[in-house]
């Protein structure tokens, strides 16, 4: 039986809990299994963001609830969805920096407070957690099992094109009176952007803090390449 999501209630907690297993086995595997097991598993969880995305988007189609307000790919999750589906099928250097980058800053603000109105077993509850969570533990795999490692200047570019995403959606939005991205007022449950000020003052706090995640995430290549500076 369908009952409203609770942040932090057995539901939530039980899916962080499975998240952090599976990150943990998907980090250990990448420091021990072959190349072709690591190549096996980037392609399952690839084909597990694909179906996810089918499934969501099939599932609107068949209940007739498909929408250009909420079901465009406009969202930075969905973004960061087709950078990992990318990075995970070829390696690509972009994709993986925009999965890692745009992932772990927002994605995993997402999971923390789940913008939900439904828990454990309603399809919004699975169509969430496994669209986010898939997300994350691709963000693992890039990491781990495909080895990846920023570029010199990922974090100036990723900021610049975290504010192209800003531009262009905040400019469909205006246009059509969408809220892709939270950009014209905060979603209706809690979340980190209520402690930010008003709109439009949030959007600024959230560049100072993609800003500061950016240069955060790259400490540790930082703090290795002491020896040989390297510009990230």
């Amino acid at each position: 039986m369908e009952r409203p999501f609770a942040a932090f209630g057995p539901d939530h907690l039980a899916v962080l809990g499975v998240m952090s297993i599976l990150a943990a086995g998907l980090a250990l595997m990448g420091r021990r299994a072959d190349e072709k097991t690591r190549a096996s598993t980037c392609a399952f969880l690839g084909w597990a963001l694909v179906g996810y995305a089918m499934a969501s988007h099939g599932y609107r189609f068949f209940h007739q609830t498909w929408r250009c307000l909420d079901c465009l790919p406009l969202q930075l999750c969905d973004w960061v969805l087709i950078a990992c589906i990318i990075a995970l099928f070829t390696r690509n250097s972009l994709a993986s920096e925009t999965a890692y980058f745009f992932g772990l800053t927002g994605t995993m603000q997402a999971i923390i407070t789940p913008d939900l109105q439904k828990g454990f077993p309603s399809w919004p509850f699975f169509r969430f957690f496994w669209g986010h969570a898939g997300i994350v533990l691709a963000i693992v795999c890039i990491l781990a099992v495909q080895r990846f490692r920023p570029r010199p200047g990922a974090v100036w570019r990723m900021f610049s094109l975290i504010n192209f995403y800003a531009v262009f959606v905040g400019g469909l939005n205006a246009v059509f009176g969408w809220n892709y991205g939270y950009l014209c007022h905060k979603p209706s449950k809690a979340s980190l952007l209520d402690h930010l000020g008003p709109w439009p003052w949030y959007i600024l706090s959230i560049e100072f803090i993609c800003l500061a995640s950016f240069l955060l995430l790259c400490l540790p290549w930082r703090l290795r390449s002491q020896q040989s500076p390297r510009k990230f």
